[in-house]
């Protein structure tokens, strides 16, 4: 599996599996609408190493799915800890296309311009043989 194919993998199942709010994806524009809570999902390659000896050259992939989402400020911190809870039910311990995903965990990072940020990130692996 590709870079490409493991980005498609998981923007699709988040796609299909969160409907709380608007999400930005990487490098498409998005403008959010004043007061009205969004998401963004990047998905961050962490790390390859290779994970066999001998004839066999599998290597794993490592990486970290991470969903921010964005609540106007004022409104306290449920609203987007609910979002952030939906989020991590898309990945919690799931298995698809050849992804692995681990446990998430939620962070509050805080006031961001007009927003209160909330973050969701859940590690991932995938292995692949060259």
């Amino acid at each position: 599996m590709s870079y490409q194919a493991e980005t498609i993998a998981i923007e699709s199942r988040f796609a299909s599996g969160f409907t709380a709010c608007l999400v930005k994806y990487s490098n498409v524009n998005f403008e959010p609408t004043a007061g009205t809570a969004w998401a963004e999902l990047r998905v961050i390659v962490a790390d390859s190493i290779r994970a066999s000896i001998g004839d066999t050259n599998l290597h794993r992939n490592v990486g970290i799915i991470s969903v921010n989402i964005f609540e106007p400020r004022g409104i306290g911190t449920a609203a987007g800890k609910l979002k952030a809870d939906l989020a991590a039910a898309v990945f919690r311990s799931q298995s698809f296309s050849g992804i692995t995903c681990r446990s998430p965990k939620v962070v509050e990072v805080g006031e961001v311009e007009e927003w209160y940020v909330i973050n969701m990130s859940v590690p991932y692996f995938r292995d692949q043989e060259f």
